[in-house]
């Protein structure tokens, strides 16, 4: 996965390796994220049909 700087965070455009273990934490995260995805995706979906729904507060 390439990024701008190399994609690294050490400035050195090397990446950052996680040991083998990590495995099932970094699982854990993206099931997180990939779930709060999911709930804003339920949030907006009625704003696909009717985008004048975004103007008002009925979805904040």
């Amino acid at each position: 996965m390439a990024r701008g700087d190399g994609g690294g965070r050490d400035g050195r455009g090397e990446p950052e390796w996680r040991p083998v273990a990590d495995v099932d934490m970094m699982t854990a995260v993206v099931l997180e994220q990939l779930g709060a995805n999911r709930d804003q995706l339920r949030t907006l979906e009625p704003a696909r049909c009717a985008p004048h729904l975004l103007d008002g507060p009925e979805l904040l």
